[in-house]
């Protein structure tokens, strides 16, 4: 059979021995390589190819349906494409109890979204995963309320706390709790994270006894690699 100039797709020529199903079924093999594929997931994918004994190749593309996003093949590894959402969104909806004078790490009990298993759900701590590492972006609000009485002779105040490889980062992005507002963000843009490195939103008060915090939110997104 010959093959097209473009993209190398065998067709067959006049010279072939006649074999019709076998040359529909090795062009439709040569295209299907070159479509965008959809997999319920990366799982799926593996299992499909293994059952069709059809080994990946370079520029194969496909969708996953479990995390909404394409994939390509390397050569070497299924890797997303650029721009692809990657991270974490992630509530405190029930309130939890920060006991004073103690760095209290937030315990998250509502997964929004996890591209990636950043995170188990009613965990505290947020995980880079292998391969992801990059530029992230995080944001922690938290409706907390130092108590009036107490507040200006007290710290109070939440944090993102990172542990990170990377040389000069700051070991915590803080923001003070006040004593009229309820609400309160902090953000740390552009940090550069690699695998494992550590995340966690967290929240101190020193006002004399224990205080509840209310409801909190944590986002962890990876802005580029």
């Amino acid at each position: 059979m010959a093959t097209t100039a473009l993209q190398g797709l065998p067709y067959p020529v006049g010279s072939d021995t006649p074999a019709g199903n076998t040359q529909i079924l090795t062009l439709a093999n040569a295209i299907e390589k070159k479509a965008v594929m959809v997999f319920a997931s990366a799982a799926a994918r593996t299992s499909a190819l293994s059952a069709a004994s059809v080994a990946p190749t370079e520029g194969m593309l496909c969708w996953l349906e479990d995390v909404n996003r394409y994939e390509y093949y390397t050569g070497s590894a299924w890797v997303r494409l650029p721009g692809m959402r990657t991270g974490c969104r992630l509530r405190r909806v029930a309130a939890q109890s920060i006991p004073s004078g103690a760095v209290t790490a937030i315990a998250w009990d509502t997964e929004d979204e996890d591209t990636d298993a950043f995170i188990a759900v009613t965990a505290s701590t947020i995980t880079i995963p292998a391969g992801l590492g990059g530029l992230y972006d995080f944001s922690l609000w938290a409706n907390a309320q130092a108590v009036e009485a107490t507040f200006h002779s007290n710290r109070n105040y939440i944090d993102i706390a990172i542990t990170a490889a990377a040389t000069g980062i700051p070991a915590s992005f803080r923001m003070k709790v006040d004593s009229v507002e309820d609400q309160t963000t902090v953000s740390a843009l552009n940090v550069p994270i690699a695998p494992g490195d550590t995340i966690q939103g967290r929240y101190f008060q020193d006002t004399g006894s224990a205080q509840n915090l209310a409801a909190a939110w944590i986002t962890c997104y990876r802005k580029s690699a």
